[in-house]
Parts: structure tokens; C-alpha cells; sequence
């Protein structure tokens, strides 16, 4: 059995982010790191979008930012200037590409490709060729999407095109971050446009729901968007992605005791209410990177209980329909400052500022829905 001090399952977003920041950390240059999955990661998989003020997350591999966002409703739209805030991407492979040759250059990290089998408490990872023992085991391997009795778990799931026009007819300069201007269907549907050039874009089919679609749904809902936004606009699709994100109020955990910390979606860094998770993957890596500076983890990474509140509510007006889901998007984008909610969102607000964000909604429907969350926590 080879032992390490430290063993990574998963080299995803999360698995690699935690092997980023202990790779660039002095700290970490005489501790003897192992890094497993299955394949290598190598595919423009997914795209990652988040927003910043002042923090700089991998800004050499950002493909595009955008200064200005429109939000669409059927009664409302308008383009915003988000600054001092940007809206950033980054495309899955540049992010595997970047981190990976970083790693190569450090002797000290070792990087295996296989199954994992089992990963058992007290710091063993059983694959299928051999054993292996860390003091710690940060995993984001699991089942991200759970069902338990009294939690609300909805899906995003969305399905989005890379695509290229014969023509410009795109705002490079302005991300479309919802648009509610589509079918509802009795659910939260919007979609979005992210532009790198007058000519191409990622267009994206989002849904919150219990259900999934079929595939071929999505692309007739995506190719109907694309004419009835655009015209009957000639286009060459690129790159096509899919994804399936839990917002749920279940709180995913790890035991302390057990050696082996969960990160991740599974470990709590996806915010229920928006889906978003890879900025609060890089909030998730610094606080356990923090940690083990400091000799050992003694708390686990889990959001503040009002905002853990906060999303639950959200997540229970969604799912009871009592008001269209548009309407609260548009309550926030439109009644408040939009630097106010992507700070309430990047959850940095104080106690004034939540109560500003609650009064701009419908307050009937969320309180009720807030008074049965209280009571059933």
C-alpha cells in the first residue's frame, strides 16, 4: 500500500482546484500528494461562468468577460452595467490544460489514472489495481443529486450550443444572463447568451424543474430561441454541452473523523438557489487549504445558516408556483442595484442589505415560505 499525506479523488473542477492551490503554496512542496481518476481530463466538457469584484480566480485562462449583462422578462428588459463587477468564462479544458502542466512541474504530486472502487474512512482508496492511504482524502466522487424526506431538491439542467453565424449579429460586448422571453411551460425556464465575437456565441437552454427532458427536446427549444430571437439566421453549431446541477437544501457534509472530506458539489459548494458552483469551489479550496497550514481540519466547509435559509426559501417559492419564478428575477434585477444582488449571491451581504433583497420580492408568498422552512429546520 503507497501511502501519501494528502490524496485527491476526482480531477474535476473541484479535485483540481484543490491541487492548483497546494501546487502554487510553498507550504505544500515536501508533502507527497496523489491525484486519481478515471481518464484523463482533457475534453471542452462544460464551461464555467462566475462573477468577481476584486478577487482574481485563474484570470489567465478566462476566455471572455463581459462589463454589461441584460436580464429579459415578458414585462421587462434592460442591459446593466455591472461594474465593479465582471462576468467571466472559462472553457473546461483550458482549466484542465492549465492546472495539469502546473502539476507536471512538481515532483512531489503523483497522478494516477483509475477506478475507484471504494473510498473508506480513516484515509484508504481502494482501485482497481491497488491501495492507497492518505491523512486526508478530499473527494469529489459521489452522488450529487439526493433525495430526503422534507428537502426540496430541484434540477438545473440545461443543454447549450457553441455557435458561429454567417453574419454579426451579436453584442460581444453584453451577456445575456436571463431570458425569461420564452415558454414557461409552468416551470423556471430561461436562456442565456454568452458572446465572444459578433459571430459566435454559447447559447444556453436552462430549466429548474423536478424533470428532465428528452434530447432531442432541448435542441428543438434551442434552435426555436435561436430563430424567433435572431430571425431565420444560417448558423454552425461548434460545441455542444450538457449538464445536470442539484439545487437542493439537503446539507451535504463530511465526518472530520473519517479522514475523508468531501468537496465539490457533493461537499456543499454548489449555492442551491442559482446552481452556480465554480466560484464557491475556489471559496471551498481556500478554507480547507487554510486548514491544513494550520496542522488540521477541525470545521467542515458548509454555507452560513442564513444563506443556506435564504436558498432553501427561494427554492421552496420555485417549486410551489404560487408566483411565476420569472417575476422574483425580475423583483431582484429590477428593483435593486445589480452589484446589490451579486454581492447577495456571492454571499459577502450584511444583515441591511438581506433586508433590502427580501423586500423587493413578493413578501406574502416568501414569508409564508420562509416560516415552513424555520419550522421544519
Amino acid at each position: 500500500m503507497e501511502t501519501f499525506d494528502y490524496i485527491i479523488a476526482g480531477a474535476g473542477a473541484a479535485g483540481l482546484s484543490m491541487a492548483y492551490y497546494m501546487a502554487i503554496d510553498p507550504f505544500f512542496d515536501n508533502k507527497k500528494i496523489l491525484i486519481i481518476d478515471k481518464e484523463p481530463k482533457t475534453s471542452y466538457d462544460r464551461t464555467w461562468c462566475f462573477w468577481t469584484e476584486n478577487e482574481h480566480i485563474f484570470p489567465e485562462i478566462i476566455s471572455k468577460s463581459w462589463k454589461k449583462i441584460q436580464i429579459k422578462t415578458p414585462q421587462k428588459k434592460d442591459i446593466f452595467d455591472i461594474h465593479p463587477f465582471s462576468y467571466h468564462l472559462i472553457k473546461s479544458n483550458d482549466f484542465y490544460a492549465y492546472v495539469l502542466n502546473i502539476l507536471a512541474s512538481k515532483k512531489n504530486f503523483k497522478i494516477l489514472y483509475e477506478s475507484i472502487e471504494e473510498i473508506r474512512n480513516h484515509g484508504t482508496i481502494v482501485t482497481e489495481k491497488s491501495l492507497y492511504r492518505g491523512e486526508h482524502i478530499f473527494s469529489s466522487i459521489g452522488n450529487a443529486i439526493r433525495y430526503k424526506e422534507g428537502n426540496i431538491t430541484l434540477l438545473q439542467h440545461f443543454k447549450g450550443w457553441q455557435i458561429e453565424t454567417a453574419e454579426p449579429i451579436f453584442d460581444a460586448n453584453v451577456a445575456t444572463l436571463m431570458d425569461f422571453t420564452i415558454d414557461q411551460y409552468n416551470e423556471c425556464r430561461f436562456c442565456y447568451i454568452l458572446p465572444y465575437s459578433e459571430k459566435e456565441a454559447m447559447v444556453e437552454y436552462t430549466i429548474f424543474s423536478e424533470n428532465m427532458l428528452k434530447d432531442e427536446e432541448y435542441e428543438y427549444l434551442l434552435d426555436e430561441y435561436i430563430q424567433n430571437v435572431f430571425g431565420k439566421v444560417k448558423y454552425t453549431i461548434k460545441h455542444k454541452e450538457f449538464g445536470v446541477i442539484p439545487m437542493s437544501d439537503i446539507l451535504y457534509t463530511s465526518n472530520i473523523s473519517s479522514s475523508v472530506i468531501n468537496i465539490g458539489t457533493i461537499g456543499g459548494a454548489t449555492k442551491a438557489s442559482t446552481g452556480y458552483t465554480f466560484y464557491f469551489i475556489q471559496k471551498q479550496a481556500h478554507f480547507y487549504i487554510q486548514q491544513l497550514k494550520r496542522g488540521k481540519i477541525q470545521k467542515l466547509y458548509k454555507p452560513r445558516y442564513k444563506y443556506r435559509l435564504y436558498d432553501s426559501v427561494l427554492l421552496r417559492v420555485i417549486q410551489e408556483k404560487k408566483i411565476p419564478a420569472y417575476k422574483i428575477f425580475e423583483d431582484l434585477f429590477f428593483k435593486l442595484k445589480i452589484q446589490e444582488v451579486f454581492n447577495f449571491l456571492n454571499e459577502k451581504s450584511n444583515l441591511l442589505q438581506d433586508l433590502k433583497i427580501m423586500s423587493s420580492v413578493n413578501i406574502p408568498v416568501f414569508l409564508k415560505a420562509m416560516i415552513s422552512q424555520i419550522r421544519k429546520i
